[in-house]
């Protein structure tokens, strides 16, 4: 299996919402749209971002063939496929449809808090059952655990499919290791919008991003001149964003984001699934307050 190609701007799908809480698919394939014409390098559907954990087997089969009729394959899409239950998890990666897709981002077992053993042996199962490359997903904040370095390096050399780490643990030193300690053509990618700067400067390739979101040209304009090595021009931009990154995640992901889509006119609803919530007014009005000074990506 060939190492998949990523770099640069991957931007984690929300998935909208209609005002009954029902998926709301036309807004899905019109953001997907969006995100294409803002020129981003690749898009992860059914991740955090896209409350992954509130829907049902039937909603994620529709939102990936959704997502991939859209992307008609102009770009690389990954899919999230994760699960706390190991043999559930292979099952899924099993029985997944894979037309169109042309990768998994698969966190960390989360709740179980399982040792270096039993991380590896999980990942080891998914490796097996996966049909396509694996990109790992590291974020202590939510699983409870952090996958450290040397059990992500020993995944890499051990499964030829897994080829990639999202690392959302906030730690440069912990990104610079991976990047030392890669076997070739492995890619560590900064799972943190406001990290990314630093985490390029410390060997990423890019980021997966929920800013991208909303501003994919501005926030993929900040990436490439990081990666290209302009760290000066890439920080005064991120600069400008500095507010929205507070504003965006002071009250829990996807809220944030899905508050500003609504503003923007990108999706109608900012409904989420229970137990997540929308912003309350007060918050909402911040951020609408942020937008006004930004003002629409260009």
């Amino acid at each position: 299996m060939s190492r998949l190609d990523l770099s640069g701007l991957g931007v984690a799908l929300v998935t909208p919402l209609n005002e009954d809480g029902s998926v709301d698919y036309v807004a899905l394939s019109a953001l997907v749209e969006y995100q294409i014409e803002g020129e981003v390098d690749f898009l992860v559907a059914l991740g955090t971002t896209g409350e992954s954990a509130t829907l049902s087997a039937n909603e994620h089969r529709r939102v990936i063939e959704t997502v991939a009729e859209r992307v008609n394959g102009r770009l690389p899409l990954i899919v999230g496929v994760g699960d706390n239950c190991t043999a559930r998890l292979v099952e899924r990666l099993r029985a997944l449809d894979t037309h169109g897709v042309d990768g998994i981002l698969s966190v960390v077992p989360y709740y179980n808090k399982p040792t270096k053993r039993g991380i590896i042996a999980h990942f080891e199962a998914a490796s097996e059952a996966s049909p396509l490359p694996i990109i790992l997903y590291n974020i202590p904040g939510r699983t409870g655990i952090n996958m450290t370095p040397e059990i992500t390096l020993e995944l890499a050399d051990r499964c030829h499919n897994i080829v990639a780490v999202k690392e959302a643990s906030e730690d440069v030193n912990q990104v610079r290791e991976l990047v030392n300690g890669s076997p070739e053509g492995f890619v560590v990618l900064s799972g943190d919008d406001h990290l990314s700067i630093p985490f390029i400067q410390a060997g990423a390739k890019g980021v997966i991003s929920v800013v991208g979101n909303a501003y994919p040209r501005r926030f993929g304009e900040l990436i490439r001149l990081a990666l290209s090595g302009d760290y000066g021009r890439a920080t005064e931009l991120s600069r400008s964003f500095d507010e929205l990154y507070l504003q965006l995640f002071a009250n829990g992901n996807p809220a944030g984001i899905k508050c500003l889509l609504r503003r923007m006119g990108l999706i109608a609803s900012d409904v989420l699934r229970l137990p997540l919530v929308a912003l309350s007014e007060p918050e909402a009005a911040r951020l609408v307050d942020e937008y006004a000074r930004l003002g629409a990506d260009r």
